[in-house]
């Protein structure tokens, strides 16, 4: 039989996996020729490559130290545990290779706001010195656990230049149409880098794909372990043994049996 002090041990274990997700050793990338298709949060497909822009790093000031930005809406009843973030990419310059980038992530106040606010994640990486084509850059990421409906927007960029050739063209829509309506691209330019969006009037967004898993509330996590473990006591008490065999009297019983030896000893005349 499982002790309460058992019990409590394993309803904490099991609260401890469910909230809990082992980080990522170092953030990666890699190029597909096709879009990611499990664990999709939140995303947005443009369905053409006639427009791009760049993140790069060509200059150490002014608009040559560009970063690209793109916010997004935490929908739905749960917190979100991302691990993967991917963008669509037209072209990129042969010395990107082998050079540190930076992917971020912000809160954002709302679907049209251009412009950081708290930062809630900074993971740096090196891209490969090989094996990068055009097409979908996945980036496998450290998890990062967003607030549900909460708006955020993911930052890249490379880390110093500068470089005439360190760009990499990220694909977007080019329409007078809020086509994705739960966030928008923007930019953070200069050095020291300034938020900025030259696409106010267009709404344009980049063509992502977020990927994770929903993930409960610790409150509801708990809530459902005792509810658990609740049903797992009470199917051990309904499976328990029924002891056969003679049960004491009631009160009532006893008094009744009293009365009836007591008429049998004392007859009525």
């Amino acid at each position: 039989m499982v002790s309460r002090r058992s019990l409590g041990c394993l309803i904490v274990a099991f609260c401890i996996l469910v909230t809990g997700k082992a980080a990522n050793a170092a953030i990666s990338v890699t190029s597909n020729s096709l879009p990611p298709s499990d664990h999709i949060l939140t995303s947005y497909t443009v369905g053409y490559d006639n427009f791009g822009e760049r993140f790069q790093w060509i200059g150490d000031s002014g608009s040559d130290h560009t970063d690209l930005a793109q916010s997004f809406l935490v929908s739905g009843a749960d917190n979100w545990m991302v691990d993967k973030i991917t963008v669509k990419v037209s072209g990129f310059g042969t010395s990107v290779l082998n050079q540190n980038y930076t992917l971020e992530m912000w809160t954002v106040s709302n679907a049209a706001d251009w412009s950081g606010n708290t930062l809630v994640s900074s993971q740096s990486a090196t891209f490969p010195s090989s094996g990068l084509v055009s097409g979908y850059w996945t980036f496998d990421v450290a998890d990062v656990t967003l607030s549900k409906e909460q708006y955020y927007a993911f930052v890249l960029g490379f880390d110093s230049g500068p470089d005439s050739q360190r760009f990499v063209t990220m694909v977007h829509a080019y329409s007078a149409y809020d086509l994705y309506p739960d966030g928008r691209m923007f930019l953070r330019m200069g050095t020291p880098p300034s938020w900025s969006s030259p696409f106010h009037a267009s709404d344009k967004d980049f063509e992502f794909y977020i990927q994770g898993s929903p993930v409960p509330e610790p409150a509801t996590i708990i809530i459902w372990s005792l509810l658990g473990a609740g049903s797992w006591l009470g199917m051990r008490v309904w499976r328990r043994p029924k002891h056969i065999g003679r049960q004491p009297w009631s009160p009532e019983t006893r008094n009744a049996i009293h009365e009836i030896i007591a008429r049998g000893t004392h007859p009525q005349t």
